[in-house]
């Protein structure tokens, strides 16, 4: 790719969530308009690009199958679900399993084919999206209406939840969490750490996701007991050291926010157990009316998921795991899962294990506290586009580096 269609690609990724699309005439939220709504136009332009390449060559299927077998098996495993919801006459679940699952490997295909030189001089607007979207969230917080959108949808228990750049707060709420991660391990400087580290921290206050809170916490803990293995002393103190020093400030800008601002009026009010958390526990009730034949293969479509919600009493389906085993089985579920775990954490071969376990262990536990991956949400496409530009970037050697920033 050149630099302007990795500009596009980025913009439609980190710019044109769902409320912006929504203002400008693209209702992708909104499943009771036309079909053609339903795919991202992120979709829509990865597909037609890598059409593109076949066309002209750039692109063969044995130099998929030769340099791109991680994404290769990935795809493969995706395209068999497929093939088993038109078995199962489930194909309108499509639409979310291509945002969701499929969008990642294809930009993953497209950035291989990127030059490394046009993934740096990009790397910096990774940076802008991110607090682009974190000063949204705090602006509608502190003026508690919405900037993009006329009427906010996100009033809970009276607690007004920002929905900033992607609409719905806990999709929000897992997207900065997972940037926060990668951009926090990513930065060399520390005051651009502090920086991230409190942008994104704040940003998830103003969404109120609280395991969102807790997944980035588990992602910096789980990065420090990483880095004491396998390191020789001097750098294991110096990894605990400063690694202690950003838990204290997570912990410090927890207690600040919580007693003194009205960002973290919902964590605050509604620490305990919740009609929130009730409700995500709750959901695992749907599972009393069938049998184990039915959840293993599952392969309900979206009209029998509603009924089987009706006769459990489960009015939402808080858990992504529950809606991917009612849609594609248990077995189809456990493949899918250690597929996107297997493809995610090959991508990032040239990466530190203290890098790639925290980014995963983030992204799933954050996952795992709403029903977002079960949307057409793009976090793990952002994720990708994340991890190439922030870490593939640097995979340049010191004489590569000063030519590209000589001619910048």
């Amino acid at each position: 790719m050149n630099f302007l269609i990795l500009l596009i690609i980025l913009v439609l990724a980190f710019i044109c969530g769902d409320n912006v699309l929504g203002v400008m005439g693209y209702p992708h939220r909104d499943f009771t308009t036309s079909a053609i709504y339903r795919l991202h136009p992120l979709s829509y332009v990865a597909i037609l690009l890598l059409i593109y390449y076949f066309s002209i060559g750039r692109l063969q299927v044995s130099s998929l199958i030769r340099q791109m077998k991680n994404e290769m098996v990935y795809l493969t495993v995706c395209l068999i679900i497929i093939g088993y919801l038109q078995v199962t006459n489930n194909l309108n679940a499509v639409s979310f399993f291509l945002d969701a699952l499929i969008l990642p490997v294809l930009l993953s295909i497209l950035l291989k084919l990127t030059g490394k030189e046009i993934l740096l001089r990009c790397r910096n607007l990774v940076y802008v999206f991110f607090f682009t979207n974190a000063l949204i969230a705090i602006l509608e917080k502190l003026k508690g209406a919405t900037l993009i959108i006329h009427e906010s949808e996100w009033q809970f228990l009276g607690y007004f939840r920002s929905s900033a750049l992607f609409g719905h707060p806990l999709n929000n709420g897992l997207i900065m969490a997972v940037l926060t991660i990668i951009l926090f391990l990513a930065a060399k400087d520390n005051w651009l750490k502090l920086s991230v580290l409190i942008g994104g921290m704040l940003a998830i206050f103003c969404f109120g996701a609280r395991g969102a809170l807790l997944g980035v916490f588990i992602g910096i803990t789980l990065n420090i007991l990483l880095g004491m293995i396998g390191s020789d002393r001097q750098k294991a103190n110096k990894n605990i050291r400063n690694g202690l020093l950003y838990l204290g400030l997570f912990a410090v800008i927890i207690f600040f926010v919580v007693s003194y601002t009205q960002l973290g009026d919902r964590i605050a009010a509604l620490s305990h157990v919740d009609d929130s958390a009730e409700a995500r526990v709750d959901s695992y009730a749907i599972f009393n009316g069938l049998q184990l034949k039915d959840i293993l293969w599952g392969g309900y479509n979206t009209n029998q998921i509603d009924y089987i919600q009706y006769i459990s009493g489960v009015e939402i389906i808080e858990n992504f795991y529950i809606v991917w085993i009612l849609k594609f089985g248990l077995i189809m579920t456990v493949v899918l899962l250690i597929a996107l775990i297997r493809f995610l954490f090959f991508m990032m071969k040239d990466v530190e294990i203290e890098i790639k376990l925290p980014i995963l262990a983030t992204l799933f536990f954050v996952a795992s506290t709403n029903n977002s991956l079960s949307t057409n949400t793009l976090v793990i496409s952002i994720l990708v586009l994340a991890y190439y530009l922030m870490f593939e970037s640097e995979v340049l050697n010191q004489k590569e580096l000063l030519f590209i920033y000589n001619n910048l």
